[in-house]
């Protein structure tokens, strides 16, 4: 291990903020450590532990603690189809530790996923100045929505899953992506997108003409998607859970709740999207022979078939994002066109990290004073929080809303 990786480790046992700033900048390098990878990922785990239980979280909380043996947690997964959170659920249980241990430990595994990527890639990327190996690292670490991890468990683990699969399947030619894929759909059904799109790498091939018709064709399409769905011979479980993210109270109403500052912050978390559409459009290496991009491009194309549809649209937007960012990297070499969409990015990346996890989730932040992770050493922070403290709990309602 190298020693700059030795001293950044010192420096987050006994301050996580300072050891994983420490990583970072060893990782603005094209000679990525293990090391400084597993320090950053461990910062995040300790957000992800500290994380209170509210929204989606406490409805897994919820079903944590109904989990008391194998009988009930077959019962549960027989009525539903998070197979791979409940899975975790169960062994956790069974560990006898705590239920934060799972938001840090899904949050940890993303940014081992993500970084891992990135050390792949960037060792392929022709020798940059320091300016863009930080603004490259910067635009990394910043894309992981880590509240959306955090707070609701399945979709944003999935999407480091997908990503994963995806990087095996065509980077590795390894079969063992097709096991993570699977993975990411008993995550959330959402990656049965991913699963189309790959079938359309096999069978298709675009050039830029055919793909702009199409992305006039979804975006057209997605106002009658719900009702083309109604009349799909698809199993009742899977169409009552998809038609409930396009035509029901989570579709768009519940939405109207909250105040236009959290509508803009929701905006903010997938806004990148846009730019990064026009990066596929514009960029000469869209449609190369290459089976990432063509993945690219067939996602954009499905996530716009939803573009009406904010929720589903918002969520999905996410995982497309990080395919861009993966497609940018891969190829990444000095022009204009990319020099400028780095900077784009990394002031997108920026404002939606700092808008759509903190300013979204300041009240979360607040409610289980999550700013002390930064300073206070890991340890401490583990065995202060080994259980929901009653003051906490007691702000929360029956629903997972603060009261």
């Amino acid at each position: 291990m190298k020693i700059r990786t030795v001293a950044a480790a010192i420096l987050f046992v006994f301050n996580p903020l300072v050891g994983g700033v420490a990583s970072f900048i060893n990782i603005c390098r094209k000679d990525v450590s293990n090391g400084d990878i597993i320090i950053i990922a461990m910062f995040f785990f300790l957000l992800g532990y500290s994380t209170p239980p509210v929204y989606d979280l406490y409805r897994h909380y919820n079903d944590f603690n109904n989990i008391v043996d194998l009988n009930t947690f077959l019962n549960l997964i027989q009525r539903k189809f998070d197979l791979t959170l409940y899975s975790t659920e169960f062994i956790i249980r069974e560990l006898g530790l705590h239920f934060a241990v799972i938001p840090g430990l899904y949050l940890f595994i993303s940014y081992i996923i993500i970084f891992s990527l990135y050390k792949y890639y960037v060792y392929r990327i022709p020798k940059q100045n320091a300016i863009t190996y930080f603004l490259l690292t910067l635009s990394v670490l910043l894309s992981v929505p880590v509240f959306t991890i955090a707070l609701g468990l399945r979709f944003g683990f999935g999407c480091f899953l997908a990503l994963y699969a995806i990087f095996q399947i065509y980077e590795k030619n390894n079969i063992r992506g097709y096991i993570f894929l699977l993975l990411a759909v008993v995550s959330h059904y959402a990656f049965l997108l991913t699963i189309i799109a790959i079938i359309c790498v096999k069978l298709l091939n675009l050039n830029r003409l055919q793909f702009l018709i199409l992305i006039v064709i979804a975006i057209s399409c997605s106002y009658i998607v719900s009702d083309v769905i109604l009349v799909l011979p698809l199993p009742e479980l899977f169409k009552s859970r998809l038609l409930a993210y396009l035509t029901g109270y989570w579709a768009t109403e519940f939405l109207n709740t909250y105040s236009i500052w959290y509508r803009v912050s929701l905006f903010l978390t997938y806004w990148m999207i846009y730019p990064g559409i026009l990066y596929v459009i514009l960029s000469k290496d869209t449609f190369r022979k290459d089976k990432l991009t063509k993945l690219t491009v067939f996602s954009i194309v499905l996530l716009l078939f939803f573009y009406n549809y904010e929720v589903i649209f918002s969520r999905y937007a996410l995982f497309v994002n990080l395919l861009i960012l993966f497609q940018f990297v891969k190829f990444y070499s000095l022009d204009i066109l990319k020099s400028i969409f780095l900077i784009v990015m990394v002031l997108f990346s920026a404002i939606t990290f700092i808008c759509g996890n903190i300013y979204a989730n300041r009240t979360v932040i607040e409610l289980n004073n999550m700013i002390d992770v930064l300073y206070l050493p890991p340890l401490v922070t583990i065995i202060e929080r080994s259980s929901y403290k009653s003051e906490v709990l007691n702000k929360i309602d029956a629903e997972g809303r603060f009261l």
